[in-house]
């Protein structure tokens, strides 16, 4: 079994596209996941399956998410070892307080590569854009 996250964009934002977490775990759960759950009312729901086929595990979570809740979603999809690999790429001394903040962006597969960089605005005198495989922090 891969353990995977599923990071849903534009769900429960500003009372947007509301979405029950109790229901969305269902919809998992009718794809034939394992060990699904969710975290708080992010969107972000953990889950195990045997399948190793990403591109797959999108098109049915979008689908699914179509059918059960009416609702056209991208879904960003990451294993364990994904985030690993991030994880250890990201610098020790980076921190969320009041004078700063580290935040990790999860790339589609279409924009997976160093170029997107390019693509986000920042100010160098206080911004430090880095790319990892799979994400921007």
């Amino acid at each position: 079994m891969t353990k995977y996250i599923a990071l849903l964009r534009g769900i429960n934002v500003g009372g947007n596209n509301k979405v029950e977490m109790s229901k969305l775990k269902k919809s998992f759960e009718s794809l034939g996941y394992e060990r699904v759950s969710t975290y708080i009312n992010s969107g972000n729901i953990f889950f195990e399956t045997k399948e190793k086929d990403r591109v797959k595990l999108v098109k049915e979570i979008e689908k699914v998410l179509k059918k059960d809740f009416k609702l056209e979603l991208r879904v960003v999809i990451r294993d364990s070892k994904d985030i690993n690999k991030i994880c250890k790429k990201v610098s020790l001394g980076w921190k969320n307080d009041d004078e700063e903040r580290t935040e990790v962006l999860f790339l589609w597969d279409e924009f997976d590569n160093k170029n997107t960089l390019k693509l986000i605005l920042n100010n160098p005198d206080i911004d430090n854009l880095i790319y990892i495989p799979g994400a921007i922090v």
